[in-house]
Protein backbone atom coordinates (compact mmCIF):
# COMPACT_ATOMS: atom_id res chain seq x y z
CA UNK A 1 0.00 0.00 0.00
CA UNK A 2 2.57 2.70 0.27
CA UNK A 3 3.66 2.60 -3.35
CA UNK A 4 0.04 1.86 -4.88
CA UNK A 5 -2.64 4.80 -5.17
CA UNK A 6 -5.74 2.67 -4.60
CA UNK A 7 -8.05 3.67 -7.85
CA UNK A 8 -5.22 6.09 -8.99
CA UNK A 9 -2.01 4.08 -9.64
CA UNK A 10 -3.59 0.32 -9.18
CA UNK A 11 -6.17 -1.25 -6.75
CA UNK A 12 -6.01 -2.53 -3.24
CA UNK A 13 -7.17 -5.72 -1.89
CA UNK A 14 -7.47 -6.78 1.80
CA UNK A 15 -4.52 -9.44 2.78
CA UNK A 16 -5.99 -12.73 2.54
CA UNK A 17 -9.28 -11.58 0.84
CA UNK A 18 -9.31 -14.18 -2.88
CA UNK A 19 -12.86 -12.52 -3.07
CA UNK A 20 -11.24 -9.43 -3.37
CA UNK A 21 -8.26 -9.56 -4.99
CA UNK A 22 -10.57 -11.39 -8.16
CA UNK A 23 -12.84 -8.25 -8.21
CA UNK A 24 -10.15 -5.82 -7.79
CA UNK A 25 -8.38 -8.17 -10.83
CA UNK A 26 -11.67 -8.62 -12.98
CA UNK A 27 -12.07 -4.46 -12.59
CA UNK A 28 -8.37 -3.94 -13.86
CA UNK A 29 -9.31 -6.04 -16.78
CA UNK A 30 -12.14 -4.04 -17.59
CA UNK A 31 -10.35 -0.87 -17.42
CA UNK A 32 -7.65 -1.33 -20.27
CA UNK A 33 -8.37 2.29 -21.23
CA UNK A 34 -6.69 3.16 -17.89
CA UNK A 35 -3.45 1.59 -17.98
CA UNK A 36 -1.32 4.23 -19.31
CA UNK A 37 -2.62 6.75 -16.80
CA UNK A 38 -2.04 4.40 -14.03
CA UNK A 39 1.45 3.48 -14.92
CA UNK A 40 2.45 7.21 -14.87
CA UNK A 41 1.19 7.89 -11.64
CA UNK A 42 2.40 5.07 -10.06
CA UNK A 43 5.52 5.90 -11.16
CA UNK A 44 5.51 9.46 -10.78
CA UNK A 45 4.17 8.64 -6.47
CA UNK A 46 7.75 6.21 -6.75
CA UNK A 47 9.90 8.57 -8.27
CA UNK A 48 8.95 11.38 -5.91
CA UNK A 49 8.36 10.15 -2.47
CA UNK A 50 11.11 6.99 -2.98
CA UNK A 51 13.85 8.52 -5.85
CA UNK A 52 17.33 9.05 -5.02
CA UNK A 53 16.96 12.42 -4.55
CA UNK A 54 14.30 11.88 -2.04
CA UNK A 55 16.24 9.65 -0.26
CA UNK A 56 19.18 11.66 0.02
CA UNK A 57 17.12 14.66 1.14
CA UNK A 58 16.11 12.32 3.94
CA UNK A 59 19.28 10.90 5.14
CA UNK A 60 20.75 14.45 5.72
CA UNK A 61 17.93 15.49 7.55
CA UNK A 62 18.70 12.52 9.94
CA UNK A 63 22.22 13.91 9.92
CA UNK A 64 21.94 17.06 10.44
CA UNK A 65 19.77 15.99 13.76
CA UNK A 66 22.57 14.05 14.73
CA UNK A 67 25.13 16.47 14.51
Amino acid sequence: PEYVRDGESGYLAQERDVGGLAERMLLLVSESERWAEMGKVGRSHVEDRYGAKRQIEELEQIYDGLL
